[in-house]
């Protein structure tokens, strides 16, 4: 005996849904539902941790910075909109990256880097100096910063 095609679609969506009320359904998300937040950037009060922010500048063309590499940067760095440092009268900063030798906003927020490339990067306290200030006092505790480095080499 043959069935049309209207009558299986109909039995076949009927026992899809009995299924799913059986086993105690499942619910789809909204097609245009914002993703969840990332998993640490809210406290357990909801209330918003800052995040460490990164914007490009210039998209460099030579090798790409990665951690555990050896790279060297010039950067210039500000303080409530002031300049507080610079490296561009002398020579770059070399470090290896994502192995704690610098600030946690610079291993977090240089891998990616390009050689020639400019990253502004706006670090909230717990990626620069904390709640302590840096060493000396020359940045207060709690402080956000704005570094914007030139990547000018990757060695591996």
């Amino acid at each position: 005996m043959k069935f049309p095609r209207v009558t299986l679609l109909v039995v076949g969506a009927l026992l899809g849904a009995l299924l799913l009320s059986l086993v105690g359904g499942c619910r789809p998300r909204a097609r245009h539902a914002p993703d969840p937040a990332p998993a640490g950037t809210t406290t357990q009060d909801g209330l918003a941790v800052p995040q460490l922010e990164t914007q490009d500048l210039e998209i460099g063309a030579g090798k790409t910075a990665l951690t555990g590499a050896i790279v060297s940067i010039h950067y210039t760095g500000w303080f409530n909109r002031a300049k507080f440092d610079t490296s561009l009268s002398r020579d770059p900063l070399e470090f290896r990256l994502g192995k704690g030798e610098v600030l946690r906003g610079w291993d977090q927020g240089i891998p990616g880097m390009k050689v020639g490339g400019k990253r502004r990067l706006t670090l909230p306290p717990d990626f620069a100096y904390g709640a302590k200030g840096s060493p000396g006092g020359a940045i207060p505790p709690n402080s956000v910063l704005v570094f914007e480095i030139q990547l000018v080499d990757v060695k591996n």
